[in-house]
């Protein structure tokens, strides 16, 4: 019972999170994660090749969006996951 109630959890949050990435906050939030990464992708491009330690806390500004971004996917699928197991009488 318990893996079954982690699963419609699972479910229900990713439904909820649907939900909230199609209204304008949640739009908009997706499009302001996007250009974050973007304009740290693009400031790496005045940055000299020989400064690891500027070239790291660029890529690193980079990367946190994206990982954001991951994880938002993620949560998605996931619950889509659960969904299918649920239905598949899967528990």
């Amino acid at each position: 019972m318990d893996n079954y109630k982690k699963l419609v959890d699972s479910a229900n949050i990713s439904s909820d999170f649907e939900v909230f990435i199609s209204s304008n906050v949640g739009a908009y939030l997706l499009k302001r994660i996007e250009q974050e990464e973007l304009e740290a992708l693009r400031s790496l491009v005045d940055v000299p090749a020989d400064d690891r330690d500027e070239i790291y806390k660029r890529q690193l500004r980079a990367a946190v969006p994206r990982r954001i971004l991951q994880f938002l996917n993620d949560v998605i699928r996931d619950g889509k996951m659960a969904t299918w197991q649920i239905e598949q009488g899967e528990s």
